[in-house]
């Protein structure tokens, strides 16, 4: 068994992305049941012949890399095609950092969302706006840790926002003066303080790469605004297991994501939210998956604002227990990034046990 990992450093060279380590170091751990690995180059102009002398293929491609945003959901798709099990394969994939085609996905399945609207013209979002309910929260299609997300609280600002999406547009990079107030806002003591602000070349690394990206025009893509809330939950399941932390909404905001400010305690989430998380991930055939719930006290159900199969883990996360599907709660450590290795490795020997 020959498993290709993806990965070229001249090209994304983050320092805080540590998955192709964890998926080299799962290969090696499964070696002696004949599982060999190799890091190949995605970008290569003869991928698909590489790809080709392979049984399974892991790349976990980034949402600020154009040259991923341009190509890696075609090269995992056609690997597929080529009888490869891949992760993350195109039912995982192919709504990846797409605001717009998650919300089709997730209707597709009747999961729980806020009411969603998107426009294709000037003209019908501005016909919305005359009548709909304020404030409304506007999202461009890609962006994380709350980045092009906005709270138009009025016509005129809707308006506005609206001439600008179907002018010049936006740009997807995400703001440095956002991200410095947000993570300064939300670190309560020096300590904390000092850590973030470790991280800001990282956060740099990707602006740099993010600005290459296209601006994003020609579409409105709205959300309700769910209020009276103080934090989301960031559900993730992944190969028959879950696992959750609460993110806390920055102060004097409304957005949670890319706060920092994380409670790690996966055992108080209600298990009828680990159960909808499980639920919605098998209807949609995905691999791995990140939910971000919020709850609407008025109704009393928990929405899926977003998805993504790919997520940051930090050392809590892997501390803080996981669910299996029977809905029992487990204290052992674990590593998604190695349960995602797994996901390939166990689909390789499958397939190969019944050929």
């Amino acid at each position: 068994m020959k498993i290709a990992i993806c990965q070229n450093k001249n090209m994304w060279n983050h320092p805080h992305t540590f998955s192709a380590n964890n998926y080299i170091e799962r290969c090696k751990e499964r070696a002696e049941e004949g599982v060999e690995f190799e890091i190949v180059d995605p970008y290569a102009s003869d991928a698909i012949n590489i790809i080709k002398e392979f049984d399974g293929l892991i790349w976990n491609f980034q949402n600020y890399l154009w040259a991923d945003t341009l190509e890696a959901k075609n090269i995992l798709h056609s690997a597929e095609r080529m009888g490869k099990v891949v992760f993350p394969n195109h039912s995982t994939a192919w709504h990846f950092d797409d605001k717009v085609a998650e919300m089709y996905a997730l209707q597709a399945v009747g999961a729980p969302i806020p009411e969603s609207n998107v426009f294709y013209s000037k003209e019908t979002a501005m016909e919305y706006f005359k009548s709909c309910k304020f404030p409304v929260v506007a999202k461009l299609r890609c962006g994380s840790g709350s980045n092009n997300v906005k709270l138009l609280k009025n016509f005129a600002q809707a308006k506005k926002y609206t001439r600008k999406m179907f002018g010049r547009g936006f740009s997807p990079a995400p703001s440095l003066l956002f991200k410095a107030k947000s993570k300064a806002g939300s670190a309560h003591d020096w300590k904390t303080f000092k850590a973030r602000l470790k991280k800001m070349p990282a956060f740099l690394y990707t602006r740099r790469h993010a600005k290459m990206m296209p601006r994003e025009r020609g579409y409105v893509y709205l959300q309700e605004f769910i209020p009276d809330n103080v934090f989301d939950y960031r559900v993730h399941v992944c190969n028959g297991r879950s696992w959750a932390c609460m993110r806390k909404v920055r102060k004097g905001d409304f957005r949670a994501s890319g706060s920092g400010d994380l409670i790690y305690d996966s055992q108080s989430v209600t298990k009828h939210l680990i159960e909808k998380a499980f639920a919605v991930a098998e209807a949609l055939e995905l691999q791995c998956v990140a939910f971000d719930f919020i709850h609407d006290k008025r109704d009393d159900i928990y929405k899926i604002l977003e998805m993504s199969y790919s997520f940051g883990f930090d050392k809590e996360d892997g501390e803080n227990g996981y669910w299996t599907r029977d809905l029992e709660f487990h204290t052992d450590f674990f590593n998604p990034f190695k349960m995602m290795a797994d996901i390939v490795i166990d689909g390789v020997k499958k397939k190969q046990n019944n050929q």
